[in-house]
C-alpha cells in the first residue's frame, strides 16, 4: 500500500517531461502571473483598513483554478499538471524565501528553521500521500494529491515570506 502511495504521489508531481515538478519546470508566464497576484496583495494591503488586509493565500490556485478550466485540464492526467505547473512556481518561491531566510536570521534560528523545515516536509508528504491510501489508488488520489501538494507548498512559501518580511523591518 505505501508503495501505491509513493507512486500516485510520484504521478501527481509528473510534468510533461516526466520529471517531478520543480524551480526549472515553473513557466515564466505562471511566474509573473502569480507574482502579479502577490503584488496586488502587497498594493491592497498599503491601503487596507486594520483588519481587513488580504492574504497572499489568497494567490494559491492563479494557475491551477483557469487551467482545470480548460479541456485539457478535466481528465485525471490533466488536473496533475495544471496542479503541478502551479506547483513548480511556489516551490521556487519556497526555495527563494527559505535561502533569503538562511542570509537573514543567526546560525542558531536558522538551524532551527531548518529542523522545522524538514520535519514540514515529512508532515506535508504524509498528508498528501494519504488521499492514495484512501482511495486505494483510485485516478482521484492523484489529482487530489497533486492540489494538497501545490497547496501546502503555496502556504509554506508564504509563511517564509511573511518571516523574511519580519526580518527587514
Amino acid at each position: 500500500m505505501k508503495h501505491l502511495a509513493v507512486t500516485v504521489l510520484a504521478m501527481a508531481l509528473a510534468v510533461s517531461t516526466g520529471r517531478a515538478a520543480s524551480a526549472e519546470d515553473a513557466l515564466p508566464e505562471d511566474v509573473i502571473e502569480i507574482q502579479s497576484c502577490i503584488e496586488g496583495v502587497r498594493d491592497y494591503n498599503a491601503s487596507a483598513d486594520p483588519g481587513q488586509e488580504a492574504s497572499r493565500d489568497e494567490c494559491i490556485g492563479t494557475i491551477a483554478r483557469p487551467c482545470l478550466d480548460t479541456d485539457e485540464g478535466q481528465s485525471t492526467y490533466g488536473m496533475m499538471e495544471c496542479h503541478g505547473r502551479e506547483l513548480a512556481v511556489w516551490d521556487s518561491m519556497l526555495n527563494d524565501n527559505y535561502t533569503a531566510l538562511k542570509d537573514a536570521v543567526s546560525d542558531t534560528e536558522f538551524r532551527a528553521l531548518r529542523d522545522t523545515q524538514l520535519k514540514w516536509i515529512a508532515y506535508r508528504d504524509a498528508k498528501c500521500e494519504w488521499p492514495a491510501v484512501f482511495f486505494e489508488g483510485g485516478t482521484i488520489s492523484g489529482p487530489i494529491s497533486a492540489s494538497c501538494l501545490n497547496e501546502a507548498t503555496a502556504r509554506r512559501a508564504n509563511e517564509l515570506a511573511e518571516y523574511l518580511g519580519w526580518t527587514q523591518n
